[in-house]
């Protein structure tokens, strides 16, 4: 599992605090979205559960979300979730180390 990380004053950033409800909402679910499937920042259009257009534009305009064929991409990804390439090291360490532990090795 990989969790979302957002600082505590994430919400006085000019951008965010601009934001209506709706876009709020749509910009924490499409970071949500990117951790729970580590897409690197990209966001398919018919994964998110937002399907409200106002908050996709109002994202846009902030510079929150670029628009991309597929859907969007979030530039500001990596300040809230670790990349595929990150877990998967992070991964095959643990793995490491939990097999020399088996073995009874340092």
């Amino acid at each position: 599992m990989v969790w979302a990380r957002f600082d505590d004053d994430w919400d006085d950033r000019p951008e965010i605090l601009a934001l209506t409800a709706q876009g709020h909402r749509a910009y924490v679910a499409s970071i949500l979205y990117v951790a729970r499937f580590t897409t690197d920042g990209h966001l398919p259009a018919a994964a998110l559960k937002t399907r409200d257009a106002r908050a996709a534009a109002e994202l846009v305009k902030r510079g929150l979300w670029e628009p991309t064929e597929a859907g969007w991409y979030a530039p500001l990804w990596r300040e809230h979730v670790p990349s595929r390439a990150d877990l998967e090291k992070a991964r095959n360490a643990n793995a490491e180390r939990v097999r020399r532990h088996r073995k009874g090795g340092p």
